[in-house]
């Protein structure tokens, strides 16, 4: 009897649990093919080896999503950032990429040109035009005359659509504060600058006869008790962040954040009820090999290893479903995985 009733439990449980998780490595040929497919990571250095974009591209992905630290520039010299853009731009496996997927996304601070740099940064507007002449954006582009790179993209999944909102958390970010032993402390400052805070919520509210809305930047959002830079710091921003989130009635809501040098999958259900996923996916070329930090959020397991990211949409008659995977450069596997 005790036998049954621990099956019964176990069965009951499988089919009550809901989104589904693959949390086992798995072959990218046994998962199913979507309809669209978006590859995105952070944390390149530009000079290393480059050869990964080719598993990129074997996984054929319709747009590439940068989210920050595109290269290592570290630098208040035009000319050092620009060389260091350019390394990667002649990079024989990122041309290749280049020539066959659109290519978009975002900064973080060592391509915005210093560790943890704000909107403090002397260099910043250069650094904009920079960021803008890697993205290839033309001169003309009235995206060149905004104060920071953030910008909404629309995707048309068949009869579906998908809203992309790129946000730009260095620009105009606020100073950061620290203790003595140099860790991050909450600050009443802010992370977006009114003008994009406004531009977010005009965006948001638009989105709402989508199917999905896909939220981009640099900067983890939900997990905050690490000592690392986080949207936490600024807990007003990231009130604001959820709150605007939670009120709009788009039914599946999607964070991509980078700059954390591992990968994991992240669950927070808002007040509404709404489920709130984000995917960090950050560690290309180099990855924080000792991470294992606790976060009751984390679903599946925290990925320590080089890795880049897909984000697989399937098509039905009522609605878009959505594949979130994390997938290990070395062994070429999918090591985590929800469906949404």
């Amino acid at each position: 009897m005790k036998q049954m009733s621990a099956l019964l439990i176990l069965f009951l449980f499988l089919s009550c649990s809901t989104p589904k998780q693959i949390a086992k490595a798995v072959k990218p040929a046994e998962m199913s093919a979507p309809v669209f497919r978006v590859a995105f990571g952070s944390c390149n250095n530009q000079d290393q080896d480059q050869s990964f974009w080719e598993l990129v591209l074997k996984q054929n992905p319709q747009v590439w999503l940068w989210l920050g630290d595109n290269i290592y520039a570290d630098t208040r010299v035009p000319r050092v950032l620009k060389a260091k853009y350019q390394k990667l731009l002649d990079n024989p496996h990122y041309k290749a990429l280049a020539k066959q997927v659109r290519i978009t996304g975002t900064w973080d601070d060592h391509d915005f040109g210093e560790n943890d740099a704000g909107a403090s940064f002397p260099m910043r507007r250069v650094s904009k035009d920079l960021f803008w002449d890697f993205m290839q954006v033309p001169k003309a582009s009235i995206l060149r005359s905004q104060e920071g790179v953030y910008r909404a993209e629309v995707w048309k999944i068949g009869s579906h659509q998908v809203k992309l909102l790129i946000l730009d958390s260095r620009y105009n970010r606020d100073p950061l504060k620290k203790n003595e032993e140099g860790e991050y402390l909450p600050t009443e400052g802010d992370m977006l600058g009114e003008k994009q805070w406004q531009w977010f919520e005009k965006e948001l509210g638009e989105a709402s006869s989508y199917d999905v809305v896909v939220v981009a930047n640099g900067t983890q959002v939900l997990s905050s008790k690490h000592p690392f830079e986080k949207w936490a710091n600024f807990p007003k921003s990231r009130e604001r962040l959820l709150k605007l989130l939670d009120e709009s009635p788009v039914k599946t809501k999607i964070l991509l954040s980078g700059y954390r040098h591992f990968g994991e999958i992240n669950q927070l259900k808002l007040p509404s009820g709404a489920l709130l996923t984000e995917v960090v996916a950050s560690g290309l070329t180099h990855s924080y090999e000792a991470a294992n930090e606790p976060n009751e959020m984390r679903v599946g397991p925290l990925w320590p290893q080089t890795h880049f990211a897909l984000m697989d949409f399937f098509e039905t008659p009522d609605l878009l479903r959505v594949r979130l995977s994390i997938q290990d450069i070395k062994t070429q596997n999918i090591v985590n995985s929800i469906e949404l």
